[in-house]
């Protein structure tokens, strides 16, 4: 860990923590929108001020980058949002019917225009039709994505971009973590895997998140972004599982193992 002289500055090293708040535009699906939406209260409540958002949202594929790069409605409000300048974070997500990068590159394109020290975020969400697979199935898939085309991605749109720092949210794996948890009864918050009724970690089919699958991706999100340590974060997810705990160890397991493995800073 980085001894910082500014405790604001963003530093190519593990989380920092970061007490001055981004003016974020976030822009993206289902498995993507709630997280982004709280961060606003996650943000106030660890003491970070001026923290303020945008949040655009659109369905399944159609929240892909470049799907709303394409859209003409969704587009424009982007687009206006960046034409004023000043955001500080731009937050995409991932849909794998658009694996290529041109839409990431469209949008950092356009948003270096007016907002030349802008940050990007990508998060990656967990795999769709969950409770279709195994959970080690589940793992390993999204695992080997990470480490293979997310990340060689993310490592393309730096050597493209080398002044803008671009880093990745992991918040995806809170869900196959709170899965082995469930499969090896340590879950006792949730009753079924799926379900729109019972205490589960999905929704439905399609994987849509859970309350306490949106509480661990928040947290996982916040420390990704502010650096907030959740050990001593006065806010107590109202569950028996220590959520913050289990984001704390995704992140900074996370941090390491991607520094390890390319003998490169995460951010």
């Amino acid at each position: 860990m980085a001894l910082l002289e500014d405790p604001d500055e963003i530093f190519y090293l593990d989380p920092v923590f970061q007490s001055t708040g981004f003016n974020a535009l976030m822009i993206g699906h289902s498995f993507f929108k709630p997280f982004a939406v709280g961060m606003s209260a996650h943000a106030e409540r660890a003491g970070i001020d001026a923290h303020e958002q945008t949040v655009v949202f659109s369905g399944g594929a159609t929240g892909a980058p470049e799907a709303l790069w394409e859209n003409a409605s969704k587009g424009d409000m982007i687009r206006a949002v960046l034409d004023e300048g000043g955001v500080d974070l731009f937050a995409m997500t991932y849909h794998p019917d658009y694996p290529g990068l041109r839409g990431y590159q469209l949008w950092i394109d356009y948003a270096l225009k007016s907002n030349p020290g802008v940050r990007i975020a990508i998060a990656l969400p967990w795999n769709p039709y969950p409770a279709s697979i195994t959970t080690a199935v589940d793992e390993s898939t999204w695992v080997s994505g990470l480490e293979g085309q997310f990340h060689a991605g993310i490592r393309q749109l730096r050597r493209e971009y080398p002044d803008t720092e671009i880093f990745s949210i992991p918040y995806g794996q809170s869900a196959w973590e709170l899965r082995k948890l469930f499969d090896t009864g340590q879950l006792p918050d949730v009753e079924v895997l799926q379900s729109r009724d019972r205490p589960a970690i999905y929704r439905d089919n399609l994987g849509h998140a859970r309350e306490i699958l949106v509480e661990l991706g928040q947290l996982v999100w916040l420390r990704s972004i502010y650096g907030v340590d959740l050990d001593n974060y006065d806010y107590e997810p109202p569950y028996q599982t220590d959520l913050k705990a289990l984001a704390q160890r995704i992140t900074d397991d996370y941090t390491t193992q991607y520094e390890a493995v390319y003998d490169a800073p995460y951010r």
